[in-house]
């Protein structure tokens, strides 16, 4: 029960804070010295946990886009969502990642990088354009690795580029809805068709666990972006970072 505490809680508030929940998972593994394959046997349902979190989240968004037949979003996700397809080939080199704490420290210091660049003040605008989108897919290909926080560095680029923080929140965990789906199928038939899964008493305490602090997480994030405070999230990562250097 403490281990889906824990593990229940890391994944459902680093899945969409800006701080790599994979970074987090692959610091807890070491520490409880877990195999990757008993974690894909919990993992995958920790993950469905925080997904549900997400649907019910954005259910109202989802409606409301669908009501007003906004089709230009809905081709800017998908055209993001494309470069997902070069996942497949990187997922095994992302799986050797999860083991090298010094390469993980490394990736979460360049993402605490790019979270902090956010602090200096633009022009903001509504608009989300074709650029745009094609940088968020190109850095949500890059988070499969282990540190780059898939949020942090596409509502880190949307910044970048102008994006006013609630748009840019939106935007990034809408294209999220399609990348988490998919990685949730792809880890559930690993996890089904190569191990034996049961259900237990302490698995659906974490996954409740999972799916109340990934709501959390969502609403905490919001009210971050809306106070402008989005770089503060660099400083933990650049600490969190020279932790796993330091880690042998």
């Amino acid at each position: 029960m403490l281990f889906f505490l824990i593990a229940g809680l890391i994944q459902g508030l680093t899945e969409f804070l800006p701080v790599s929940s994979s970074a987090h998972l692959a610091f807890f593994e070491k520490i409880f010295s877990i195999e990757e394959e008993a974690r894909l046997s919990y993992a995958v349902f920790l993950h469905f946990g925080t997904f549900l979190a997400l649907l019910l989240f954005f259910a109202r968004r989802i409606e409301r886009k669908v009501r007003e037949r906004d089709y230009s979003l809905l081709a800017k996700i998908l055209f993001s969502s494309l470069f997902l397809l070069f996942a497949l080939p990187l997922k095994n080199l992302s799986a050797l990642s999860f083991t090298r704490m010094k390469l993980i420290g490394i990736f979460l210091i360049l993402t605490g990088i790019l979270i902090l660049a956010t602090r200096f003040p633009k022009a903001r605008k509504e608009e989300i354009n074709y650029s745009a989108a094609l940088l968020c897919g190109i850095f949500q290909l890059l988070a499969i690795f282990p540190g780059i926080s898939r949020s942090g560095v596409t509502i880190a680029i949307l910044l970048l580029l102008g994006i006013k923080e609630e748009v840019a929140f939106e935007f990034s965990f809408l294209l999220a809805i399609p990348a988490v789906g998919m990685a949730n199928l792809s880890e559930a038939f690993h996890a089904f068709s190569h191990q034996g899964i049961s259900f237990s008493l302490p698995l659906l305490f974490g996954i409740f666990l999972s799916f109340l602090s990934g709501l959390l997480a969502l609403f905490f994030l919001r009210k971050v972006m809306r106070m402008k405070k989005f770089y503060l999230f660099a400083f933990y990562l650049f600490l969190f970072g020279l932790l796993l250097l330091w880690l042998r």
